[in-house]
């Protein structure tokens, strides 16, 4: 490789902003202060009642009255038998935030970003909410009272956490997206075989592996001793498309890519829902072997991040269907506990504030229901509230 084509390559992966920090120190400084010592005091329930806390990121997984206005499909066979089983799945509930990393990590935090982070107003990158998603308030509260913290990888990468307890992993090294694009990019790309096994670059077939390890391993997860908080974030049923509903792994020659595949919509909206259909027979399994082998009735949290969005862009001159993207699936085991209508009018940021409430003995205010918009280039900088544009119907036809 010669000096001019690292440089070319090292210049066009200065373009992958979920790896580049545009960001004073100081700006850093603030968020790791302010977020070290936000720690939730909790009162533990008595020894043989502390619950395993499971929350389990379905990516892009819409709710059900958006799958059926929106894409035409019925999922109430799966709403069914997770209400039989005692979950509460809320017809209507959204994200604050049309982004993964600006979702899960407001949510584990418990808190808008506008309030966790003020100073960011003018940041584009994507970086400063590594942090949050890495050390969440969720998270170092419940470490402070004796809890495991467990958190599996994933191929996007932002919301993998080896800051937690046990890190799960389904190969020995994960590169980094920078690390991917150098492989694919120059000649280091002729390592790509022999070591695929070992520390892959992204594939089809390499994205289908981290969604099966991530299922096959959580149902082994109540076997570890002690209470125990899961983070598994599934970046399924969102792009690509990989599997049809069946688990049959769908070919394609395209290139690996977390973007929509060039079809028609009709065609889209029938991939999507394949997917959707598939990650609802595997979960009933994980719920299942959850639920058998648990010693003391945990609590299970299926919560998408965000909605899939075929009628919104992130661009601010364009129409917007907010409704389909921030409409989001959820459903919630919270076992001894009869909390129906706290989830009616329902939005993320309140989930671990609801938690925290009635199993920890804390008395969190819950917060308004505030819902935002980020632009396509940026993350923080331009951010808009929409709150009240979020529950206007749109026809995506």
């Amino acid at each position: 490789m010669t000096i001019t084509s690292l440089i070319l390559s090292l210049a066009a992966a200065n373009d992958i902003r979920q790896d580049i920090a545009i960001i004073p120190r100081e700006y850093y400084e603030i968020i790791r202060e302010r977020n070290e010592s936000s720690a939730v005091p909790l009162v533990p329930p008595l020894e043989n009642e502390v619950p395993d806390i499971y929350y389990i990121v379905l990516d892009a997984y819409a709710n059900s009255e958006t799958l059926l206005e929106f894409y035409g499909y019925d999922n109430s066979e799966f709403v069914d038998l997770l209400e039989a089983q005692g979950f509460i799945v809320p017809k209507n509930i959204y994200a604050n935030y049309p982004r993964t990393a600006l979702s899960v990590a407001s949510t584990t935090n418990m808190e808008y970003w506008d309030a966790l982070v003020p100073e960011m107003d003018k940041v584009r990158s994507w970086w400063p909410t590594k942090h949050f998603l890495e050390k969440s308030i969720v998270q170092s509260s419940l470490e402070e009272i004796g809890y495991t913290t467990i958190s599996f990888a994933n191929d996007w990468g932002l919301t993998n956490n080896k800051n937690s307890s046990i890190y799960l992993q389904p190969y020995p090294i994960l590169l980094t997206n920078i690390e991917d694009y150098l492989i694919r990019a120059t000649p280091l790309r002729l390592l790509q075989k022999p070591l695929q096994n070992i520390m892959p670059i992204k594939t089809h077939d390499v994205h289908r592996h981290f969604i099966r390890y991530n299922l096959e391993t959580l149902k082994e997860i109540p076997e570890m001793q002690g209470p125990k908080f899961v983070f598994s974030h599934i970046v399924f049923p969102h792009d690509p498309i990989v599997f049809d509903k069946d688990g049959n792994p769908i070919q394609t020659k395209n290139k690996f890519s977390f973007s929509s595949p060039e079809v028609t919509k009709d065609e889209r909206q029938k991939l999507y829902i394949g997917q959707v259909e598939y990650i609802n027979s595997q979960m009933k399994d994980v719920i299942k072997a959850i639920l058998e082998k648990s010693s003391t009735p945990p609590i299970i949290i299926i919560q998408a991040d965000h909605g899939l969005g075929l009628s919104m862009t992130f661009n601010p001159n364009e129409n917007q269907c907010f409704q389909e993207r921030l409409s989001i699936f959820g459903a919630y085991y919270l076992p001894g506990k009869n909390l129906d209508t706290l989830f009616q009018d329902y939005s993320s940021v309140n989930l671990f504030r609801i938690i925290f409430n009635e199993y920890f003995s804390t008395e969190l205010a819950l917060l308004e229901n505030r819902f935002f918009f980020t632009q396509e280039s940026n993350l923080f900088a331009g951010m808009q509230e929409i709150t009240p544009k979020v529950k206007i119907f749109c026809d995506i036809e």
